[in-house]
């Protein structure tokens, strides 16, 4: 989750969504007043993946006047996201066993790796990537209030990103920098290799809401 004040807007953080690459971006430009934390604090309430309703109720709470910010968020085929999850957890592992020299592995990241590992660990390839997609947040929780309005200005679609970033920095006053990438992991599995019609099925049940809303389909 990004604020700037002077801007007035607020980006909803979806994991998995490109987001990263919208705050390295951004960051620079000195232009954002907070950043979302991993978890919310008495210092800063914002998380880093927080919805919108939580981000409107901490606005109401200091006061800010939610409906002056220009609330934007970033959604991804979900067939496509809980694949990213799953690459991305299986790279991180490797890497840990490995002790990778790429990642400084810290007590936070040699915990991140241990439960990476944990998550394959006497299961099957199905087995754990079935929990990634039970375990994870649909994706319009982040956009929706208690009764399923939608309290984001524009959802933008992660499939075209750098429009999307362009047509953003626009809409907020700012000049557009080159959109930075980060958080790819690194192997050779295709969706295909992982899906079989039961997870293809669980994904489109859990997912209704927002493939509804922006006709997103398992054939990529």
């Amino acid at each position: 989750m990004l604020i700037s004040h002077k801007h007035k807007f607020i980006t909803i953080d979806i994991p998995k969504t490109g987001t990263r690459s919208m705050r390295l971006s951004l960051e620079p430009l000195g232009i954002i007043d907070i950043i979302g934390g991993p978890h919310a604090t008495k210092h800063n309430p914002f998380e880093q993946h927080g919805s919108a309703l939580s981000a409107k109720k901490q606005f109401i709470e200091k006061n800010w006047n939610w409906q002056e910010y220009y609330k934007w968020i970033i959604v991804r085929n979900p067939w496509v996201r809980y694949f990213s999850f799953f690459k991305y957890f299986k790279s991180y592992g490797e890497k840990y066993l490995k002790q990778d020299e790429s990642i400084t592995w810290g007590p936070v990241q040699l915990n991140q790796g241990q439960i990476c590992v944990n998550l394959f660990k006497n299961k099957s390839i199905k087995q754990t990537f079935k929990s990634i997609i039970l375990a994870q947040e649909s994706q319009d929780t982040y956009y929706l209030n208690e009764q399923n309005e939608i309290i984001v200005d524009h959802i933008a679609k992660f499939e075209n990103l750098n429009l999307e970033f362009f047509e953003f920095c626009d809409k907020v006053s700012v000049d557009a920098p080159s959109l930075a990438h980060g958080n790819k992991s690194s192997n050779n599995l295709l969706l295909e290799n992982i899906y079989d019609q039961e997870l293809i099925d669980l994904v489109a049940e859990k997912e209704k809401k927002l493939i509804e809303l922006k006709n997103y389909n398992y054939n990529v």
